[in-house]
Parts: structure tokens; sequence; C-alpha cells
């Protein structure tokens, strides 16, 4: 099993809400709300689906306007308009995700198939598509229209003069390189999840920031710390409108059951300033001439809102949709079920990655960690009397579960049905036990 954060992502509740690790058991039917009204949930964004243009064709210059991911589709807001956009080359059944975009530049994003990523750049040039073997994932683009995304074990880089592509590996064997980001004068700035060490002995559980220059030389730019227990995860970088980058710093540990810390972090001439602490989970979407954007995650009604921040600090919403992270309104296609009935197994994160993976998998809820088998029993009976198909549930321990539980700790598995929903599943369940709320995960192998 292996804990994933979300690397621009939704929901961290604890650690996170996406795919975790992996868990043997038996299918069980979908959850549905306890209650008499089990199609109260809510569906996300807005479906607009009735007013489209092709991509490429807004009358606005390439860039302009605040554009989201939302409901697996591209849409530009701004001011009274809200505009839903077609890529007509799109792979069926694909979803968009991890939008950013430049006034007066263009705008990139991935377009997200089963088995199939593909990098899209809408730039006054053109539309250009980059296929990809490997999981994409947030693309950026420069002032001058470069474009930069990463497929994990290496960033790649397409300048726009010569449409090259260069490859650049991670500077750290078994690393991660996600949230690429353009800064004043063509260097880059590039988050780096750490592999497992003697002193943090699982993966995802570190992350770092480091400058990638023109010349594809890699300098770690913060040293953060974590452990055995404690993580630390840098998310969305940003650049700001003057030579600096924001981004968002969370922290937490393992063993607790209360939500993790998030801070508002700022990075300038090699210096890390905090600026705030967040009051929420939320991460940052870009700026809007001089004002902080912000995704606020609203877990129980399965969105992102897209938020303006004010000179005091108080947020308006501006429309629902994600940018730059993923969003929590549409399953991801690589984990929806085939006519069979069969789910693809998860990718490996990197530039290895084989599309064509197609091995069947089974997934589930896990609540823990917990430090006694009796505690965990405890929550195994509340979610036995609580959720319709909580029969199924069953205790794991550390043993059984060494990447998803902390060793000696105890957790329980609700396991779902192949092509379950799995975010709908856990708003589900966060609301039919919301003592277990904070420490509900999705695993799936």
């Amino acid at each position: 099993m292996r804990r994933i954060m979300p690397k621009i992502l939704p929901t961290l509740a604890v650690l996170g809400a996406l795919a975790l690790g992996s868990a043997s058991g038996t299918g069980s039917p979908a959850m549905v709300p306890a209650g008499p009204d089990p199609v109260a949930l809510p569906t996300g964004c807005p479906d607009r689906a009735g007013d489209r243009v092709v991509l490429g064709t807004s009358s606005s210059s390439p860039g302009d306007g605040i554009w989201v991911a939302a409901s697996g589709d591209l849409e530009r807001l701004g001011g009274d308009e809200t505009l839903a956009v077609t890529d007509d080359r799109a792979v069926a059944a694909s979803s968009v995700r991890h939008v950013a975009s430049v006034p007066g530049v263009g705008l990139a994003f991935v377009e997200d198939g089963d088995g199939t990523d593909t990098v899209v750049m809408d730039t006054a040039a053109g539309v250009v598509r980059i296929p990809q073997r490997a999981e994409a994932v947030n693309p950026s683009l420069s002032p001058r229209g470069d474009l930069v995304w990463s497929v994990g074990t290496q960033i790649r880089i397409r300048r726009a003069a010569s449409g090259s592509i260069r490859r650049l590996p991670v500077p750290v064997p078994g690393s991660l390189a996600f949230s690429p980001v353009f800064v004043p004068g063509g260097d880059l700035v590039v988050a780096l999840a750490r592999p497992p060490t003697a002193a943090v002995p699982e993966d995802e559980r570190l992350d770092d920031l480091w400058r990638v220059t023109s010349d594809g030389r890699w300098r770690r730019l913060t040293s953060f710390t974590a452990g055995a227990d404690r993580w630390t995860a840098v998310r969305t970088p940003v650049a700001t409108p003057g030579r600096g980058v924001d981004f968002v710093l969370v922290r937490g540990r393992a063993s607790a059951t209360r939500e993790p810390r998030f801070d508002l972090m700022h990075l300038e001439a090699g210096r890390v300033t905090r600026l705030r602490r967040l009051d929420r989970e939320m991460y940052l979407a870009g700026f809007d001439g001089s004002s902080r954007l912000w995704n606020v995650p609203d877990i129980a009604a399965a969105r992102i809102d897209l938020m303006r921040e004010s000179r005091d600090g108080a947020l308006t919403e501006i429309g629902c949709g994600a940018t730059l992270m993923d969003p929590i309104d549409v399953p991801d296609p690589d984990r929806v079920a085939r006519g069979d009935g069969s789910v693809p197994a998860p990718r490996d994160w990197s530039s290895k990655a084989d599309a064509g993976a197609d091995a069947e998998s089974v997934f589930g809820i896990l609540v823990g960690d917990f430090e006694t088998r009796s505690t965990a029993e405890a929550a195994a009976v509340s979610i036995r009397a609580t959720v319709p198909s909580g029969d199924t549930a069953r205790v794991l321990g550390a043993v059984a579960a060494p990447h998803a539980l902390r060793p000696e700790a105890y957790g329980v598995l609700l396991p779902l049905a192949a092509g379950a929903d799995p975010q709908r599943a856990l708003v589900t369940f966060r609301a039919a036990l919301p003592e277990l709320a904070s420490s509900s995960w999705v695993v799936a192998a």
C-alpha cells in the first residue's frame, strides 16, 4: 500500500482523499447517504454544456479572464460571462485538470484520459497538443510562451521559439517533481517530494522547493523537516506580481486525528517567510492583478470554490472550479469502471509509467490510525451500525497495511465496489460519521 498525497490537491483531511494505498477485501455495494433522501447530495459545479465555443476561437486575448476546470470541462469566468470551452480534438471521456493561464500569453491544462494524458496549450500561435505516455501534471506558462510540466521523475520544457522539448530528470533519485512555475528571468521553481530515508521512512512525507536554472541545473531553496510521524507538504507555488513565489505549506502528524496546519508562505531571494496562518484547507489559484485567488474545497458539496482575496484578507466567491489542482467534482478517468466492471490499476506517477496497464483492483475507505485494536474494533462497530454497506467493514493492522498505517497502529477498511465513485463515497461516509471524518481516507489497490 502507498499513501499518495494530492499534489494539487483535492481535500487533505489529514493527508488527503485521493488514492492512498491498497488493501485486500471483497467489493460491496456503493454507499448511499443515511436517511430518507439519498439524492440530496450536491453534484459539484453546474453544467454549462449548452454554452460552448471551440478552444482557440475565444474572442478574448489568450489567457485573459480566469480559467478553471469545472465538472471535467474547461471554463472561463469573467464579469457576467461564464464560457464553457470545447477542445474538438479531445479524447473521449477525458477530463480537464491543472489549469494555468497567463493574461495576454495563453493557457495550459492537462486533458486526463483513461490511460492517456495530453498537455494542451492555447496561445496566440495556436493550439498545441502534446500526448504523454506518463501521468502529466501541473503545466505552467512563462510570459514569453514557454511551457513546462512534470511527469514525476522529470520535468519537460517546451520552448516557444523553437517548439523543442527538453527533458530534465529530478536531481534526487526516487524523488517526484510537481508544480513547476516560471519566475522572472526564465528560471523555474519546482516542488520535489523526497523519497523515503532512514529519518523519514515513508515517501510523500517531505517536500521542498528547488530552483532550475536556464542551463538545467537544480538548486534546493528550502530545507523543511519531517520524521517517522511528522510530515511537511508544499502545495500550489505561484509566482507573485513581484519577484517572489507564494505557496501553501501543510504540516501534520500521521498519528493525529485533527486536521493539519495550513500556512501561506513567501519565498524570495532564498528566504522563506510565513505570511499568515490559514484558518481552513485552501490552496493558491494564482493572481488576478494584485489580488490572490484561492481554491477552497467544499467537501460536503464535492466541489472547489474559486475565491478572490481583498486587501483586508476577506474572501469573495467568484465561481466554481479549480485552477492548478485536481477538481473534485469528477472521477479520475483512469479510475472509471470499464464495461466488465473492472477498474484500471493506478498508474505509476513517473516518466516510465506504462499507460497501457489494465490490471483489476479493489478499493475502499480506510479509517485510522488507531492506537489499539480495541479502539479500531469500536470504530468498526459504529461503521457497521451506521453505513448501509458497513457489514463488510473489517479491522486491519499495520502488518497488513504497512504503508497506509503507521507501525503498530490499526485501521478499519470499508471496501467499495469496482466502479464506485470514491470521492462521493468518502463524502457520504464523512457525512454519516462526522466523528471519523478527519481520519477517513480512500485507498486503492
